[in-house]
Parts: C-alpha cells; structure tokens; sequence
C-alpha cells in the first residue's frame, strides 16, 4: 500500500512508538526535510526543522514527544538535533559531527553514528559528554546497527570476508559475535520491540547481462 505521494525523493521511514504515524525525509523544495503521516488518513506534517538545510534520517523518542534527525545546518557538517513533535526550536544534541541517531530504551542516552568517521557515539539525552563506544564500525555502515534494551547490534561489511553481525554490551563494553551472514548485507539493520528479533536487508545477488541492439543504417 502506498503511504505517501509527494512525487519527490523520499525515505527513512521510522514507525511511531503507538505505531500510529511514520517519520521520514523527503527533498520536495531544494533541500530534505522531515515530514510525518498519519497512516488513518495519510495527512502529511511538515516538522518544524532548518529550511535552508538538509535534514534527513529521522527517529522518535521512546515517549513518541521528539523527533531525532540529523542536519548540516549552519555549515556542511552534519550534528544531531531532536524536535518537539507539537512544535518548537530544535535542540542539537551532538556538539561534534553526527549521523543516524537512535534513542536507548530507557530514554536517558542518544547513540548516533558519523557521516565520515568510523564509531558508534553516545551522549546523554539532555546534553553532556559525548563517549565513544565502538571505533571498529566503520563510517560506510551508518544505516547497519541498532539499538537493543542493554545492548547495541551492528553489521560488520569487510573486503574479501563474510559479514557479521555483532553485539556490544554497553555496560560492559564486551564484544561478542552473533551471526555469520552467509550473503552480503545491504543498509538496514533493526530491532524489535522485545529485542528477541532483528530484521536486516541481504543482497542475494548482482546480474549483469549482455544486449544485442541493432544500428539503424
């Protein structure tokens, strides 16, 4: 069923906590913005972000009353900054660059990945020191991690070997290993509501073909 109809590039659609609306980024002026849908009616809300700058791969909170998102604005970097979803001034959250931001169940903690550097970060969520948690993930697999009740989850993607997919305790800061994929993966990584599932995207196969087409003479 299709959700939306913007007639524009849009994406990273996140479900509400209730399950009622979905979050996404959507480029319909010259830069992204962040819209939501009510899915009993499909009516679709601006939220209240930087105009003038790119604002993309939004998340909820796990009360449902913010938005994450990230945007460049003020610069080409990108920092994370979350949103009253009613209405208001966002509020930036990462002082240094950030990317993908997710919440901890038990909202005290904001975890996010970079756009250009290797790590999975996190900052308390109403500001404070900023920790680096895992430095082995690299930058290209922004879109591949998750967050669990105790636990952060993450793909591993390295040249010439299999792909894994990994848990990080972050109380601990032990690191164990979980799967072996025997396919590549692709973006997409999460977690279900229990943290007895994930849900993550495979590439099964690249085609290339080889076509005859006719020169006119």
């Amino acid at each position: 069923m299709q959700v939306t109809r913007l007639e524009r590039f849009t994406g990273s659609p996140r479900w509400s906590p209730d399950g009622r609306h979905l979050v996404f980024d959507s480029r319909r002026e010259q830069h992204s913005g962040i819209y939501t849908v009510d899915l009993s009616d499909g009516l679709v809300t601006s939220i209240s972000t930087f105009p003038e700058s790119d604002n993309v791969v939004p998340s909820w909170s796990h009360d449902g009353q913010w938005i994450y998102f990230a945007s460049n604005h003020g610069g080409k970097t990108f920092h994370v900054w979350k949103v009253p979803l009613t209405g208001g001034a966002p509020v930036q959250v990462s002082q240094g660059s950030g990317f993908a931001a997710l919440e901890s169940f038990n909202g005290k903690y904001v975890y996010y990945a970079k756009l250009s550097e290797p790590g999975i970060w996190r900052v308390p969520r109403d500001g404070g020191t900023e920790t680096s948690l895992l430095a082995e993930h690299g930058p290209d697999n922004w879109g591949n991690w998750a967050v669990g009740t105790d636990a952060i989850y993450f793909i591993t993607s390295e040249r010439g070997d299999k792909s894994r997919i990994l848990r990080l305790d972050v109380r601990t800061r032990r690191l164990s290993q979980i799967s072996v994929l025997q396919r590549p993966a692709f973006y997409g990584l999460t977690i279900s509501a229990d943290a007895k599932s994930m849900i993550y995207s495979q590439r099964d196969r690249d085609e290339h073909d080889v076509v005859i087409t006719r020169l006119l003479p």
